[in-house]
């Protein structure tokens, strides 16, 4: 959910700043009716579209959406009329920037390429910058994410040569949201810091109000929320400095995650019914629909389904007028587990195989154009080979004449025999070369197409694991909630944990390269999920020593992790701590270039009732029992576990 999360902050915010003092509202009307006389002095069809166009800007300006996309078609009959291109390529931008605060995304694309066609005609470098990074703007609100990444590096390609430090600025933190949503966070950060130095020379306090709120949703994904709670009241404080009400809606529902995330569900609440205010009065369809999925999820949480179905049934239907994929997954899979709560598991089972197939849409567009930028550069290949090829007939042809000349004039007949001998040896040979390095281009392209249709069904089947997971977590939530049985009840949320724990680890070593991985970090980021997910249930401390420098192969990471979970979990359900909190203890070192030793116990205290021994205890014939041996095996490690002084104690030395 963290990375759903990344697409709520956009360079559209800076395309509003609100001032509401009665000075400003009387200068604005003075300015309006300033135009409106000019346009009655004038009589220049392109003089009166450029009037046009100033009131269109000046209304959207100041929120007033519809009357803007008034005159911006005005001024856009009346420039096309004349024949007057500059004027018909600001209206169409202007119309553009309309449909996309109305959410009417296709119409903005549309408008944004009229106008940047001829910008390109007349040779407008500076306005096609703009249309570039508004482009990336609506194609990012459609998770087009390829698309958004191309536009933004064409803008700041024109502003680098312009020299321009503001929008370069702002095309660093666009590029940084795009490498954020695809999850290179650390591609992002760099590029928010390279804009937030900018912004803090030039005093564009706006646009770095903007890119705090950026980075603080980056802290939020790495569950950094104090960071996160930090650089988002940043955010906000710069944009009520400003009273700048449109990019505040972003900000209080970026900030209302970060305490949902913490289980502080009244204050999510409040910010998002901030966030939501806004979003209704500036009529930003995708906005609404975001947050009143968010505030759905709050509600199922808090266990308030009617309340939950509302929300959530608002925000589907906005999304489903908008074909909001990604956001259609997030909204279906929170209806799926509110059915389930509230006992309704055939409308859950629905909502989920609703879920699945627009996640396998999702999947099936990006392959989609993966496989057809393959084909393409495939038939650049045929045709760049084919062109060199021809190039170096023709030279060779214009080589043979030459040195035929000069052989006419030195050699004698003789001469010209074995020269022709040799020539025909040579030409052979060359043949034979040439047959050869075309046969070994078709082996490469052949092994470069094999290779790619390898990454796609890897990309696939990694895609077709994490599904089934989720449908396995889903079947067992669901006949967890239908038993009446405590024992069974038992059983199986400790299976749905097991499952819920491989997934989060399979999703680890999906994004890892083939090879080795570092311990350290493959194990925090579990860890960390882990501890979220049992801090509900009592307080635990969890303190890990894992040396830096362990690298193991990515076949040990499951089992060793599985091994972590299966201890965890013993101690979290059995440990008794006499009311201290639980703290667990996991060192992880080498003892040589080849071995590794685990150590794990906890705070437990130990005791000798027998009873109370067998529940706490790894019991043989018990199922986590039974896993933890069959996990040792596996890795070959040598298992050895103490009661002495400890409750649980459990030590592996295994080889890597």
């Amino acid at each position: 959910m963290g990375k759903s999360v990344l697409k709520y902050s956009c360079r559209i915010f800076v395309f509003i700043l609100l001032l509401t003092t009665n000075d400003r509202v009387s200068a604005f009307q003075s300015e309006i009716d300033s135009l409106k006389a000019i346009l009655h002095n004038i009589k220049s069809d392109s003089a009166k579209a450029n009037i046009w166009n100033q009131l269109s800007r000046r209304y959207f300006d100041e929120e007033e959406y519809d009357t803007s996309l008034v005159y911006g078609q005005k001024a856009l009959s009346l420039a096309k009329k004349a024949h007057y291109q500059f004027g018909t390529a600001k209206a169409s931008c202007n119309i553009a920037n309309v449909f996309l605060m109305q959410s009417r995304y296709e119409e903005a694309i549309q408008y944004n390429l009229n106008a940047l066609k001829i910008y390109q005609e007349i040779h407008k470098e500076k306005e096609q910058s703009k249309i570039y990074s508004n482009l990336g703007i609506v194609y990012f609100q459609l998770s087009l994410y390829p698309k958004s990444l191309d536009a933004f590096l064409k803008a700041l390609k024109i502003n680098i040569a312009q020299k321009d430090s503001i929008e370069i600025s702002q095309d660093y933190r666009d590029i940084g949201m795009v490498s954020a949503a695809l999850n290179r966070l650390k591609e992002a950060v760099s590029y928010y810091q390279k804009a937030i130095n900018i912004q803090e020379k030039t005093n564009d306090i706006e646009n770095l109000a903007i890119t705090y709120n950026n980075l603080a949703l980056i802290y939020n994904n790495q569950a950094k929320y104090e960071k996160a709670i930090e650089f988002h009241q940043k955010a906000i404080h710069i944009f009520e400095s400003l009273d700048n009400s449109y990019g505040l809606g972003y900000f209080y529902n970026s900030l209302g995650i970060v305490y949902k995330n913490l289980g502080n569900y009244q204050k999510a609440m409040d910010d998002y019914q901030k966030a939501l205010q806004l979003k209704k009065k500036f009529k930003d369809r995708k906005g609404i629909s975001e947050v009143e999925n968010n505030i759905g999820k709050i509600y199922y949480l808090q266990n308030n389904i009617p309340e939950a179905k509302k929300h959530l049934n608002v925000s589907l239907q906005i999304a489903q007028d908008l074909k909001l994929k990604n956001l259609l997954v997030a909204i279906y899979q929170n209806l799926s587990i509110t059915d389930s709560l509230n006992g309704d598991y055939k409308s859950a089972l629905t909502n989920y195989q609703k879920a699945t197939i627009y996640r396998d849409s999702i999947f099936n567009d990006e392959s989609k154009n993966e496989i057809e930028q393959l084909k393409m550069n495939y038939e650049f290949s045929i045709k760049e080979d084919s062109i060199k090829m021809s190039n170096l007939k023709e030279m060779a042809v214009v080589e043979a004449k030459m040195t035929a000349q000069k052989r006419e004039n030195w050699l004698l007949s003789i001469g010209l025999i074995l020269l022709s001998i040799i020539g025909i040896m040579l030409y052979y040979q060359s043949k034979t070369h040439q047959k050869n390095s075309l046969k070994l281009t078709q082996l490469n392209n052949e092994l470069d197409k094999e290779i790619d249709r390898n990454k796609l069904l890897n990309k696939e089947m990694h895609h077709r694991i994490k599904n089934n997971l989720f449908m396995v977590y889903s079947l067992l939530n669901i006949q967890e909630h239908s038993s009446n049985n405590e024992e069974t009840q038992k059983h199986l949320s400790a299976a749905r944990q097991r499952i819920e724990s491989i997934a989060s680890l399979h999703e680890q070593l999906y994004h890892k390269n083939p090879g080795k991985i570092h311990l350290n970090d493959y194990l925090s980021n579990f860890i960390s999920h882990f501890e979220q997910q049992f801090t509900n249930e009592r307080y635990l401390e969890i303190i890990t020593r894992i040396d830096e420098n362990i690298r193991i192969e990515v076949f040990l990471g499951m089992p060793i992790a599985m091994l972590l979970n299966e201890w965890m979990i013993n101690s979290v359900k059995h440990a008794k701590t006499n009311h201290t909190p639980l703290v667990i203890h996991f060192n992880a070192k080498l003892v040589d270039e080849h071995q590794l030793s685990l150590e794990y116990f906890d705070n437990g205290v130990s005791t000798d009732e027998p009873a109370q021994q067998d529940i706490y205890s790894p019991v043989l014939g018990s199922v986590g029992m039974r896993i933890i041996t069959l996990l040792s095996r596996q890795i070959k490690g040598e298992l050895l576990n103490n009661y002495k002084g400890e409750a649980f104690h459990y030590h592996i030395q295994l080889n890597i």
